[in-house]
């Protein structure tokens, strides 16, 4: 994947949340639209074009920032110990609103078998790519 402009994300973004409610407008996480029914359908519908469209932009902005955020990668690893220890290393846990994979990635390096999902298929292609080492890569409806 090549990384667009910035101009050219940012045209792409508006053009598929024109009327600003996407996946960061100030009606975004409306209890309705993510608890199931047919706003929840739309919001993830939105949600899911709206990261397509800046795919290849966001993972060349996240991809290594946990290198630059070591309380992050403190928590991760204190989350990952936790888990080992209550269940074993390899033990299984998901990344849900995975994106790019990065933090599953990380979880992955500490010994943990990570699912990682995401509404985004684009952001699930992009892990692919990657070859981040995850036990599973899924993209698809969010039910609550």
């Amino acid at each position: 994947m090549t990384r667009p402009t910035e101009s050219h994300e940012q045209r792409e973004a508006d053009g598929v949340d024109s009327g600003g409610a996407g996946a960061s407008g100030p009606r975004a996480h409306d209890a309705a639209k993510i608890s199931g029914g047919d706003a929840a359908a739309v919001h993830q519908a939105r949600v899911r074009v709206s990261y397509h469209a800046v795919a290849d932009a966001y993972v060349e902005r996240v991809h290594n920032g946990l290198r630059h955020k070591p309380l992050d990668r403190a928590l991760l690893t204190a989350f990952a110990e936790h888990v080992q220890d209550g269940f074993g290393r390899g033990a299984s846990v998901c990344d849900a609103g995975c994106g790019p994979g990065h933090v599953s990635a990380f979880l992955a390096t500490l010994g943990l078998t990570v699912t990682g999902i995401d509404l985004s298929p684009a952001m699930i292609e992009v892990q692919t790519n990657r070859a981040y080492v995850l036990a599973r890569r899924v993209s698809g409806e969010v039910l609550l």
